[in-house]
C-alpha cells in the first residue's frame, strides 16, 4: 500500500520499525518531485502491522496515498494525542508536541538511543551529529544530556514545522 507522509521535509524521511538494527526495517518516504515542495512523500509498505501503526498517529502524519485524489481530513486529524507515557514513541507528530527544556532525562536517553542511535553517555558521537544536521559546534562544556537536549530540539522544530506545512497544504486542498 502506497502510504504519504504529510510532514514534508527536504530530501524525505526514514522511519524505522523495530530495535534490533539486524531485523529493523526502514521505510524511506521520498518526495515524488524533489523540485516540487508540495510533492507528496511515498513509501510502499506491504506489513500490515506497520501500516495500521503509521495510520493511528495523532495528529494525522500519515494517510494513505490515491493517485490524482488529494488528502482528505477532519479537524480532529490535526487534534493532539492523549500522552500515553510511551518514551519509545519519537515519531514526527508526537516530537511536534515535546519540549525539549522539561521532557525527563530517561525521554532523552530514549531519544539518544533510538533516534540518534548513540550512547546518550557518548558526547563525541553527540556533538559529531549536531554538527552534522546543524552545522554548529556544541560547547565541549556541555553536559551528554544538555548535548541530547539541543539535538531533540532541532528535531521538534523540524516536527512543528514540518505539521505546520502539513496543516496548510491540507486547507489548500479544501
Amino acid at each position: 500500500m502506497l502510504i504519504e507522509c504529510l510532514l514534508k521535509r527536504v530530501g524525505g524521511s526514514d522511519i524505522s520499525f523495530g530495535q534490533n538494527v539486524l531485523r529493523q526495517v526502514v521505510y524511506k518516504f521520498r518526495p515524488v518531485d524533489e523540485k516540487d515542495n508540495t510533492s507528496p512523500h511515498l513509501c510502499d509498505i506491504d506489513n500490515k502491522d506497520h501500516i495500521n501503526r503509521l495510520l493511528s498517529i495523532r495528529p494525522k502524519a500519515y494517510i494513505e496515498y490515491v493517485e490524482g485524489q488529494g488528502a482528505q481530513f477532519d479537524d480532529e486529524d490535526f487534534e493532539q494525542a492523549e500522552p500515553t507515557g510511551d518514551v519509545d514513541d519519537f515519531s514526527d507528530s508526537m516530537l511536534a508536541t515535546v519540549n525539549p527544556d522539561t521532557v525527563s532525562n530517561r525521554y532523552v536517553e530514549g531519544f539518544a538511543r533510538q533516534v540518534l542511535n548513540v550512547n546518550p553517555k557518548d558526547k563525541k558521537a553527540i556533538s559529531v551529529i549536531y554538527k552534522q544536521n546543524t552545522g554548529k559546534d556544541l560547547k565541549t562544556t556541555m553536559s551528554a544530556t544538555a548535548m541530547i537536549r539541543e539535538c531533540l530540539r532541532c528535531l521538534v522544530n523540524d516536527a512543528k514545522d514540518a505539521l505546520d506545512i502539513a496543516k496548510t497544504n491540507a486547507k489548500a486542498s479544501e
